[in-house]
């Protein structure tokens, strides 16, 4: 099964009318499926259980806190004249030291983690081909999608399909109190 680790970000219906802005504005465009917005903590690949995983992510999280999060505005990779991914921003502090946690726990399991630095989004559509979104970032930089807590981390199956991905909720890991001590390194 084809598995990754995200944390879920606070639902609005923002994500889905930017989103349908971007629909209609491109080209191309093939939106994460709606209801599913989350930040990518770690994308493990295809492995043939969930056990592991799932394992891991219980230990590297217990006593953890949740997280504060503001999402807002939008950008893309690589760049918004030739993007291929269009996000939505996150600010989060704290969430790279689960991020870390998650990825050092996980790091024997499925692919090899990225070398690139932690880059917190939410990903909101991926494109065919590079295109020019540099009019849609520059109409929503400043659009808000939510506010709240980032409190639980998800185990997620990515099922492929001809409508695009669907994701299923594969083991949950509930986050506590933000204002508890963090647990000792």
């Amino acid at each position: 099964m084809r598995l990754f680790i995200g944390a879920p970000v606070p639902p609005s219906d923002v994500f889905g009318r930017v989103t349908q802005d971007l629909v209609d504005t491109a080209r191309g465009v093939r939106p994460v499926p709606a209801g599913t917005w989350h930040v990518t903590l770690r994308f493990l690949g295809v492995l043939p259980e969930a056990g592991p995983p799932a394992s891991a992510l219980d230990e590297a999280l217990a006593g953890r806190s949740a997280v504060p999060v503001r999402v807002r505005g939008v950008g893309a990779f690589q760049d918004p004249r030739r993007a291929r991914i269009a996000w939505a921003g996150v600010d989060a502090p704290g969430l790279d030291r689960v991020e870390g946690a998650v990825r050092a726990a996980t790091a024997h399991l499925g692919e090899p983690p990225p070398r690139r630095d932690f880059v917190p989004h939410v990903t909101l559509a991926r494109l065919g081909r590079p295109t020019d979104v540099s009019a849609w970032v520059h109409h929503h930089e400043a659009t808000r999608f939510s506010e709240g807590l980032l409190d639980t981390v998800v185990l997620y199956r990515s099922d492929l399909g001809p409508g695009g991905p669907t994701y299923t909720r594969v083991h949950e890991v509930r986050l506590g109190d933000p204002a508890a001590p963090p647990p000792e390194p």
